[in-house]
């Protein structure tokens, strides 16, 4: 008898079941890498309407508002401001389709005397600068929201914007 070539049902069998373990190997490094590149994709985006806010927040800490077009159609609760978010990173207005969260708030603290501070310049020597009267804590979260109970914040940012009287720094 003559002896055909080819591979046998047994060699087909356990070559399949070693491919489909490859297989699933290599699917589950697919399905990790895009959770991952989501996450980053939703904290990169995140960290952009942060720093958003604390610039915006910057520019109206000393003004007792939050007339900024940044902090429009925001829900303002006292020296706090939140912005809703669904999941492509457009603005809803309520928490209900919600699937990130940013929380925003400008806070003065207390102020204390400042000590003056005497700074060497070239053209004027030792001139003495007046202490700063003011400082503003500007703290911006954000979060992702999984259940109307449950989110997990992706950054937080906090930020301190210092007044002399009334004029910016």
């Amino acid at each position: 008898m003559k002896h055909e070539g080819g591979f046998s049902l047994l060699e087909v069998i356990i070559s399949v079941g070693i491919l489909a373990i490859i297989s699933g190997f290599i699917l589950q490094m697919f399905i990790v890498s895009a959770r991952v590149n989501d996450k980053a994709r939703n904290i990169d985006i995140g960290m952009t309407e942060a720093i958003n806010a604390v610039e915006a927040g910057k520019r109206l800490a000393g003004t007792g508002g939050y007339d900024d077009p940044f902090f429009h159609n925001c829900l303002i609760e006292g020296n706090n401001a939140i912005k809703y978010y669904d999941n492509s990173w457009a603005q809803v207005t309520d928490a209900a389709h919600a699937a990130f969260i940013l929380r925003a708030s400008i806070v003065q603290e207390p102020s204390q005397p400042a000590p003056r501070i005497d700074r060497f310049t070239l053209n004027k020597g030792f001139v003495t600068v007046p202490p700063r009267e003011f400082m503003y804590d500007i703290s911006v979260a954000v979060s992702q929201v999984f259940t109307p109970d449950h989110d997990e914040r992706l950054l937080h940012f906090n930020a301190k914007k210092f007044f002399t009287g009334e004029a910016n720094d």
